[in-house]
């Protein structure tokens, strides 16, 4: 259960007339766009490892995968039909906002008392870090799905 707080899991529905390679080549342009570095790649999986402070300064912050440090994009055939799963990890992300929210309650302990210190430090984590999520739970999913849909559109271009 907590484990859901710092991974988001999903699974895509794929066309039946992209083939597994087609699709893996897919994500990996996907991935080369939101500036993750491919460090493990099957033909019917892709994996990525990106420490949340490498290329800070370089990478656009407004990137869908941002948040996110550690991802794996595999295939999964059923007996009907194929899907494209993925898990994506942004442990990096929710210590770097447990580490400002510690910040704030230090600070705010000192200054206003440990009452006003656990209330800073609490809206700065679910500021910093929910806000983050939210984003992001609603972005990714999208922008996976688009991803899906587009293979079948340069398909049949």
């Amino acid at each position: 259960m907590i484990d859901n707080i710092w991974h988001l899991r999903g699974s895509v529905k794929l066309p039946s007339d992209v083939m597994n390679i087609v699709a893996i080549e897919r994500i990996e342009a996907f991935l080369t766009e939101q500036h993750k570095p491919v460090c493990e790649q099957t033909n019917s999986s892709i994996s990525f490892h990106s420490p949340l402070w490498e290329d800070w300064f370089t990478v656009n912050n407004w990137l869908t995968l941002v948040i996110y440090d550690r991802g794996n994009f595999w295939i999964e055939k059923d007996l009907d039909d194929r899907s494209l799963q993925y898990d994506l990890r942004s442990l990096h992300g929710l210590v770097f906002c447990l580490a400002a929210a510690l910040m704030f309650l230090i600070f705010a302990t000192v200054f206003q008392g440990i009452a006003v210190g656990l209330c800073v430090s609490l809206f700065a984590f679910v500021w910093l870090y929910g806000g983050n999520m939210l984003l992001a739970w609603w972005r990714v999913p999208l922008a996976i799905r688009k991803m899906v849909k587009e293979m079948t559109v340069s398909k049949r271009g």
